[in-house]
C-alpha cells in the first residue's frame, strides 16, 4: 500500500508529487466534489478523506457507512454517489448506493441497483 498522491498542473497535465494520504490505503475509490478530492478507504484503510490541492492538506470526513472496495463512483450537484463494490468485513458482491454530501460532510443511503456490481464505472 503506497499513500503518495500525485497533483495534476495545467491544462496538458504534468504530475507533481502532493502532500501523503495520512492512512496507507489500497483498491480506494471516490472521486471530485467541489474542487476537492475525495477518497474513501479500501483496503487496509478506513475512513473518508478529502484532498485539497491548493492548500496542500488532507482532511478526515465521515467514515463510509460500509467498508469496501470496486465501488463505482460519480459526483453531481456537489455530491459523490457511490455505488456497488465488495464489502470487505464479509466479502460480497454488494447493489448499495451511499451518497456523500461533502458540504454537510454526511453519507445517506440511496435507492439500491437491482442487482450487485462490482469495478464498474461511473460518470
Amino acid at each position: 500500500m503506497r499513500p503518495e498522491t500525485f497533483v495534476p498542473h495545467g491544462p496538458s497535465p504534468s504530475w507533481s508529487a502532493g502532500l501523503s494520504i495520512p492512512i496507507p490505503v489500497a483498491e480506494p475509490y471516490g472521486g471530485a466534489v467541489n474542487r476537492r478530492l475525495i477518497v474513501v478507504e479500501g483496503i487496509g484503510g478506513v475512513g473518508t478523506f478529502a484532498y485539497n490541492s491548493g492548500l496542500q492538506s488532507w482532511t478526515q470526513l465521515a467514515d463510509a457507512p460500509i467498508r469496501r472496495v470496486g465501488a463505482a463512483c460519480a459526483s453531481f450537484g456537489g455530491k459523490l454517489f457511490c455505488v456497488g463494490g465488495e464489502e470487505v468485513l464479509q466479502p460480497a458482491t454488494t447493489d448499495a448506493l451511499y451518497i456523500f454530501d461533502e458540504r454537510a460532510n454526511r453519507w445517506s443511503a440511496g435507492s439500491p441497483l437491482p442487482f450487485p456490481v462490482t469495478r464498474a464505472g461511473a460518470a
